[in-house]
């Protein structure tokens, strides 16, 4: 069954003077948060953004997060950004989030 509301390509930076201690901190409260929209099918998908590999054997860093969210529009996205921990941490740079408008071609179940 597809959803009749409008989805949304989430991209949101970390600050570039985020740890990885602060950022590993916030994340099971994200989580636990984040977990009722998945489970309402809201966020369909989404999941941290990653730093390339330099050396071989080397973990890449998170720098971000990205997600799929079905919402009524672009300000619904927005409000619930600002409501995350990531945001209220100060780990997420809101001002360079983008919120982009996408038609969902194909789905492939996991």
């Amino acid at each position: 069954m597809t959803s009749s509301l409008p989805e949304f390509l989430v991209i949101i930076p970390d600050f570039a003077n985020v740890s990885p201690e602060t950022r590993a901190e916030a994340r099971p409260i994200h989580l636990r948060e984040v977990q009722p929209l998945v489970d309402a099918k809201v966020v369909v998908k989404g999941g941290a953004l990653l730093s390339p590999i330099s050396q071989p054997g080397e973990a890449p860093a998170v720098n971000g997060s990205v997600m799929i969210v079905q919402i009524e529009n672009a300000d619904a996205v927005r409000q619930r950004l600002e409501n995350d921990v990531y945001h209220k941490k100060a780990i997420w740079d809101l001002d360079k989030a983008q919120i982009i408008l996408i038609k969902c071609g194909f789905r492939t179940p996991l």
